[in-house]
């Protein structure tokens, strides 16, 4: 007691510290009074901490007002809430002494009823729906009297003419549009580059001073307003209160709970009557505008929710379709058809369902063994990646599996001993009485399977690496969340969460001396077995890496250095799921691409499984409805910008003005609303071909597919197609010349230094049969000529005039 009188007390204080220095702060001269001293007795001193107060000040009064300004309008909409409020509350009173009635047998009572008012409210309603009705049958029968139709006829026409008498204007505004815009877009030849004055002000005073401090101002009071949980309550409470629908909301609950209790539906009519009340009531005071509005807001999100619900299908299709991927998968395809990116949101999926599988596995031996202590296996694998000696450090799945099954052998050599000699816990505790064998319908599983394939699924899960390994850098933006189980985002989470830049996880390299067991490039690398466990591996343009039997012209097995006859490369390609089975299921797949399957080695060929084909890709689509009518309105506005500013008043004008700027910020958000809208639900359709089976000349199994590249998810920034083009600039860094003093044609016939230049191996092969021909004169060229195949006879060549007679 004494505590909560001494926060009263407090509180107490603190208030009247606080109105007695606001009451004596525009009085200076009483700054240096006892009075100011005991009210500023609390206040920083720090400048930092005085005006961080003041701002947070600055928000709970701005929220204070923003209440009072909510509550305020909603009364003034709806009016005061007693009444509904007095007619919900007499409804609980009356349900539950009808509960307490029925319970106790005391007497029969009647069924509650919201209000009799309410009910009076629906029949003056269902009154005015039956005159409404009269009224329409009058209004059609009208239509067939000739006297009232003509009458009709009239009136119709008098819209019309003050509809056409508006439109009329029209050409007068057009006509001083363009009149206006020749006028700004005259040619200025003696203007001067740069900003104009108006411009000049409204970047360097009006924005700096003005606009950015409202503008960070506003998003702290935003974050404020969103973090702060009384803003919340009250903010809901006087919203829904006010508002009607919280009273509505009131009843049903009151309602439920009342159903639960007595099973009695006499009350059904009453609520129907109540909620159908207040939701004319509602519309009816927020006006034909207020109903557009919330009509427009409902369709907007109708339209979002509807466009989303269809990517999330094109989402179940193609993790349907990388799910069903054989352990080795070639894809083919022309240039464009969207090859790597085809196989980049494969790994997307991939990398999601891979640790699904995973979590399947653990959450099966969780419960198949319910009382072993998972928490401590699992705090153990966590601890072996926290060793400093990199020798003992337990970092792959094949080393914690050894040293779990040879604990394992150790404890049933111990006779299951709970408990060492020194005291401590045998095989982290388990007690052998609650089983050591699981029979899952097809065999008895030991706990030693269960406990290391538990431990490796978990290292692989709970790492917190990305399942993918790549010869290209591939991003993902799917994170965890949990605090001490992490609980990873599926791949659907690329279209349904907001963009995130920051937390972004790269794949891993992908180690071309992994799949080398018989020579590899670098084969002092002894962490290149351990670089890959598992997971999705996508290797793009595959076909030069492994290349074919003309690529292999001057090699041999026999080489001392590693090459593709020689390495073991698609041995170990054709056994890659047998080191990356857990629990009977291969957790690796490989994806490639190549553009032609002559371009890959025939052995490298038959090693995959299947064989996908891309047929077609299709265009630009939108999940969103009346995205035509949209993107219409975006590009008028796009088209009118692009004509009027970078074919007209950039060439004309050389200075930027301010009128320029408003109709570039008017114009970019159509633009900018479009091109978001295009990457947040566009998508493209792929039709593939996919073989599985063939082998030795014989077709195998053909079906015709489809998938979804969805712009949301390959078009973020996490991936580029363009993989090797850093190479190609590391080169253009090196050199002293550039683009601009390229060589260049001087005419449509080109002379011999410009063919000269291009280094091209036809030309070499041209000037190497007649690089003579320079060298001698006119008609002993021409002769020579002749000799190669000219059918000019000798007779009428001309005659050097060098020569003598």
């Amino acid at each position: 007691m004494k505590k909560i009188l001494g926060v009263v007390f407090s509180a107490i204080n603190y208030f009247l510290r606080q109105v007695v220095r606001t009451a004596l702060l525009p009085f200076l001269f009483l700054r240096k009074s006892r009075i100011w001293a005991w009210a500023s007795k609390d206040e920083p001193t720090d400048p930092d901490e005085i005006r961080e107060k003041r701002l947070v000040r600055s928000f709970r009064y701005t929220s204070l007002f923003l209440l009072i300004g909510l509550s305020s309008l909603m009364i003034l909409i709806f009016g005061l809430p007693f009444a509904r409020a007095e007619s919900s509350f007499r409804y609980l009173w009356q349900s539950i002494q009808f509960v307490a009635g029925n319970w106790t047998a005391a007497e029969e009572l009647a069924p509650p009823d919201i209000s009799n008012a309410t009910m009076e409210q629906f029949n003056a309603i269902l009154a005015n729906i039956k005159n409404f009705w009269y009224y329409l049958q009058v209004w059609v029968g009208c239509l067939f009297n000739p006297d009232i139709a003509n009458e009709w006829g009239h009136g119709f026409l008098n819209v019309l003419t003050d509809t056409l008498r508006i439109f009329t204007w029209i050409p007068v505004a057009i006509l001083s549009f363009v009149i206006v815009s020749s006028a700004m877009t005259s040619p200025h030849p003696d203007e001067r580059m740069g900003n104009s004055k108006a411009l000049s002000w409204w970047d360097e005073v009006f924005i700096p001073r003005v606009c950015r401090p409202i503008k960070g101002w506003l998003e702290g009071l935003w974050i404020y307003l969103r973090s702060c949980r009384w803003v919340k309550v009250f903010f809901w409470i006087s919203f829904a209160s006010l508002c009607i629908w919280g009273w509505t909301a009131f009843d049903v609950v009151v309602s439920y709970l009342l159903m639960i209790f007595t099973f009695d539906f006499a009350w059904f009519p009453t609520l129907i009557a109540s909620l159908v009340v207040d939701v004319i009531v509602f519309f009816t005071r927020i006006g034909v505008v207020g109903t557009a509005i919330v009509i427009l807001v409902g369709m907007a999100k109708g339209i979002k929710k509807a466009a989303i619900s269809k990517m999330m299908q094109m989402q179940s299709i193609n993790e349907s379709v990388a799910e069903s991927l054989p352990v080795i998968t070639a894809i083919n395809g022309a240039v464009g058809t969207g090859k790597t990116t085809m196989m980049s949101s494969i790994v997307y999926d991939g990398d999601s369902l891979t640790r699904d599988y995973y979590l399947s596995r653990m959450k099966a031996y969780s419960s198949a063994f319910r009382h072993f202590p998972w928490r401590k296996l699992e705090l153990w694998v966590i601890a072996q990646q926290n060793v400093v000696d990199p020798s003992i450090r337990l970092n792959t799945r094949a080393k914690i599996r050894t040293v779990l099954l040879d604990l394992y052998r150790k404890w049933s050599e111990a006779d299951f001993s709970y408990d060492l000699p020194d005291g401590s816990e045998m095989f982290f505790g388990y007690d052998p009485d609650f089983g050591l064998f699981w029979d899952n319908g097809a065999e008895m599983v030991p706990l030693s399977h269960a406990v290391a394939t538990y431990a490796e699924c978990f290292f692989m899960y709970g790492a917190g690496l990305k399942l993918a390994t790549s010869n290209y850098p591939i991003g993902f933006k799917n994170g965890k969340g949990g605090d001490f189980f992490s609980v990873f985002e599926p791949a659907s989470s690329y279209i349904t969460k907001p963009d995130d830049a920051e937390n972004v996880a790269y794949s891993g390299v992908l180690n071309m001396d992994f799949f080398r067991i018989l020579k590899q490039m670098d084969p002092s690398d002894d962490g290149r077995l351990a670089s890959i466990d598992g997971g999705f591996i996508a290797m793009t343009e595959a076909s030069n890496e492994r290349g074919n039997r003309f690529d292999y012209i001057g090699k041999k097995k026999s080489d001392g250095e590693a090459n593709p006859l020689n390495d073991g490369f698609n041995q170990f390609m054709r056994i890659t799921r047998h080191p990356f089975t857990v629990d009977g299921k291969p957790t690796v797949k490989i994806v490639e691409d190549y553009q032609r399957g002559d371009s890959m080695n025939a052995e490298g060929k038959d090693s995959a499984e299947d064989t996908i084909l891309i047929m077609q890709r299709g265009e630009e689509d939108n999940a969103l409805a009346f995205w035509g009518v949209v993107e219409t309105v975006c590009l008028f506005f796009e088209t009118w910008w692009t004509n009027f500013y970078w074919y007209t008043w950039k060439p004309n004008r050389g200075k930027e003005t301010l009128v320029t700027r408003f109709l570039g910020a008017f114009c970019g958000f159509f633009i900018n609303l479009r091109q978001k809208l295009r990457y947040r639900y566009g998508f493209e359709t792929i039709v593939f071909n996919r073989e599985h089976g063939g082998m030795n000349g014989l077709t195998g199994k053909r079906t015709m597919e489809q998938y979804f590249v969805i712009y949301k998810k390959t078009r973020g920034g996490l991936f580029n197609t363009a993989v090797y083009g850093p190479i190609v600039e590391t080169s253009a860094l090196a050199a002293k010349k550039g683009w601009t003093e390229a060589p260049r044609f001087s005419s449509i016939n080109g002379n011999w230094s410009d063919f000269s230049a291009q280094h091209s191996y036809f030309f070499e092969k041209l000037s190497g049969n007649y690089s003579d021909l320079a060298r001698k004169k006119p008609a002993d060229k021409l002769r020579a000529a002749q000799k190669k195949g000219t059918d000019t006879p000798f007779d009428n060549l001309p005659k050097d005039p060098s020569e003598k007679e």
